[in-house]
């Protein structure tokens, strides 16, 4: 269940969307300064959730750059225009960037309570285990969509995907 770093934001069909179509590492999200669209980490830098100053300069066609705040910025700022241009709400770049942060949440959310009532289970009795990059930014607020008193966030977190798809026998 994922609405990950990586998921694009849009405005289309009338609606602001987070994912599911991913930019991947490659363009990766706009401040990776490959040309990439506006995703959820754009989003978290906009925020101020995540600080290009605490990023190694690796990005950038030569993989010598730091992160590009503007560039996530000026994505954010084009989606703006296209909710305005279709009678929406004239959002301000960081009023955008958490409305998107809020629909991401809430996909993950609805998507772990279709999951455990389709089980017949209650999401309050359960204990939430996020990981993935982002998985620290987005979990307590998940948690509270769901009811869910607490979290068990593993020091790995942020690479638990990338470990399990290296675990898991390939067939």
């Amino acid at each position: 269940i994922a609405a990950g770093g990586g998921s694009i934001v849009r405005f289309a069909d009338g609606r602001l969307q987070a994912g599911p179509d991913s930019a991947g590492a490659d363009p990766g999200p706009a401040c990776y300064r490959r040309g990439g669209p506006a995703t959820i980490t754009d989003c978290n830098v906009v925020l101020g959730r995540i600080r290009p100053e605490h990023f190694p300069s690796v990005f950038g066609p030569a993989g010598d750059a730091p992160l590009d705040a503007q560039a996530s910025r000026a994505r954010l700022a084009e989606i703006s225009g296209q909710v305005a241009a279709a009678g929406g709400p004239r959002y301000g770049i960081e009023a955008l960037a958490a409305a998107f942060v809020d629909v991401a949440v809430a996909k993950m959310a609805n998507a772990i309570r279709e999951l455990a009532l389709g089980h017949g289970e209650d999401t309050q009795r359960f204990t939430l285990m996020p990981f993935g990059g982002a998985a620290g930014q987005h979990a307590c607020a998940v948690a509270e969509l769901l009811g869910i008193e607490s979290l068990l966030l593993h020091p790995l977190a942020g690479v638990l995907s990338a470990w399990g798809i290296g675990l898991a026998e390939r067939r």
